[in-house]
């Protein structure tokens, strides 16, 4: 017997004879078990990451046994929190491969009779503390992750619940940004020095790579946050009381028209952790808010200062279709006093059976005279707050009808005026219809001033700028007599036999590599 099995079975009694000991243990002893269990064998408890889903379900499994292990059991039961998993599926399906597995288990601090023997006062365990601190924090959250793939989290895609869950990045690790004075120095309280992140996460880089994987940094491209994240500090004012600066403005107010895009590359190794009551507390640390939270993906090490398919952080993901579609969709965000960014549904080619007409103009516009073998569609909506009605109206365009991708404006000749509608002023008052323009005028423009590097792109941008921007030319016609005409996008992904549209006056032509759709009159000419 080797030195190591006899290491292994000298813990295995001890341990022994502490479960006989103690009849229940609860969520200590479950630890201590399953830790025992794992003895022996030669498994990273790194986790190896090969994509957004299984880096994204670590971080929301962090972020729930860190706030609550109740959370971590309501979602392994296949109750969705925060919406996720949206798929019907149990747990973090995206650790299914990991050694933490798609049900990961959560201990925190419940741990039965050797807490609180009488289980009825908190604080009165043998450990201190009560059984409602049931939770991981600070060092106990800590997950290590290896990138084995390279990876891009945007917030503008919105594919996982980490997309959606980004406070910041930066280019220095996160001691950095926080005072050395302390809480002692200054006199303050937690709740007035430091301000958190609640589930959003900030990433953390190690110096000289943070420029080349982020398309926005905390500390070069927000005023005042050189050296602080969470870290308010306090600032005299003449003739005042002492203020925090965080009255000012806290980093989520200060990142809130703001969009990232982190890229993480093969060989990056780091952990993502969560701390609570002030960014430098390892243990539990207590929380009465999301204020109090402060979570963070740290990347300790690279291999790659760069990776990805070459484009610049920040613009647009390729465009990759439809390319042809009967209605577009052109929509606004939630109208809740914010400002409200186009959403990713914008400029959506949709064939005539996936049409929303019902849903979006509602009876306000006659379905049975919407689109037709000679005119295309185009849906206008604004999805409003609590207690109004959504905005939508429709406009159809005639065959012919050209969009350039530099065009101002969305084609003003169309053939109807269906209303939207706005929410009456009070009990009684009816709903008033107003008419197209004026939902259009809303919505914004196409943005002219911003083409995009490549041909072929039919997208909103991204929310830093809160355009709908149109990268090439629509034409709106129908070549294969179909019932309903078609949008066609100049692109390189337009079937071929589609990128020339004959007509009785004359062709129209696409040219893919400038995204242009031009027409030649029979007999020479063009407009």
């Amino acid at each position: 017997m080797g030195v190591s099995s006899i290491i292994k079975l000298v813990l295995a009694l001890m341990i022994a004879s502490l479960f006989i000991s103690v009849a229940t243990l609860g969520a200590l002893g479950n630890a201590m078990q399953e830790s025992f269990e794992n003895i022996g064998t030669s498994a990273d408890l790194t986790s190896e990451i090969e994509n957004e889903r299984q880096l994204s379900d670590l971080a929301m499994f962090v972020r729930d046994r860190a706030v609550d292990c109740e959370q971590v059991i309501e979602r392994n039961d296949g109750e969705p929190l925060d919406g996720w998993p949206n798929d019907g599926e149990q747990g973090y399906p995206g650790l299914e491969d990991t050694g933490l597995g798609q049900n990961p288990s959560c201990f925190g601090g419940d741990t039965s009779v050797i807490r609180d023997p009488l289980q009825a006062i908190p604080g009165r365990g043998m450990l201190g503390g009560g059984p409602d601190d049931n939770n991981m924090r600070g060092i106990y959250s800590r997950e290590q992750f290896e990138i084995k793939e390279e990876i891009k989290i945007d917030e503008d895609r919105d594919h996982y619940w980490l997309d959606t869950n980004v406070a910041g990045v930066s280019s220095k690790m996160y001691e950095e940004h926080i005072s050395e004075e302390g809480l002692e120095d200054s006199g303050g309280s937690p709740n007035e020095l430091y301000h958190g992140t609640g589930r959003n996460f900030v990433y953390f880089f190690e110096e000289g790579v943070g420029d080349s994987r982020s398309n926005l940094l905390i500390e070069e491209d927000l005023d005042d946050f050189e050296e602080r994240i969470w870290y308010c500090g306090i600032e005299q004012v003449a003739g005042g009381s002492p203020q925090t600066q965080c009255e000012k403005e806290n980093l989520e107010e200060a990142v809130e028209d703001k969009y990232f895009e982190v890229q993480l590359c093969p060989g990056d190794k780091g952990y993502i952790q969560l701390n609570a009551e002030t960014p430098q507390n390892e243990g539990a640390g207590d929380a009465d808010g999301s204020e109090d939270y402060y979570p963070r993906i740290v990347i300790e090490q690279t291999e790659m200062e760069s990776c990805g398919d070459g484009e610049e952080l920040g613009s647009p993901d390729p465009y990759v279709g439809p390319y042809t579609g009967s209605q577009i969709f052109v929509r606004a965000g939630v109208g809740d006093g914010a400002t409200d960014w186009p959403e990713t549904e914008n400029f959506d080619l949709m064939e005539t059976g996936e049409r929303r007409g019902s849903d979006w103009v509602r009876d306000h516009a006659d379905e049975d005279n919407l689109g037709g073998p000679d005119s295309c569609e185009m849906y206008f909506h604004e999805e409003r707050g609590f207690g109004q009605r959504d905005a939508a109206s429709l406009r159809t365009y005639t065959t012919g009808t050209h969009i350039r991708q530099n065009d101002g404006n969305f084609p003003s000749a169309y053939i109807d005026e269906s209303p939207r509608v706005d929410e009456g002023g009070g009990p009684g008052n009816p709903d008033t219809p107003i008419y197209a323009d004026d939902l259009i005028d809303e919505i914004g423009a196409l943005d002219g001033s911003t083409i995009g590097p490549e041909a072929g792109e039919l997208r909103p941008s991204n929310p830093n700028d809160g355009w709908n921007e149109l990268y090439s030319d629509l034409l709106c016609h129908n070549p294969d007599d179909l019932e309903f005409a078609e949008w066609h996008l100049c692109d390189e992904g337009l079937d071929e036999d589609l990128k020339e549209i004959e007509t009785d006056s004359g062709t129209w032509s696409c040219d893919a590599d400038d995204g242009e759709w031009s027409f030649d009159t029979q007999g020479g000419g063009g407009l």
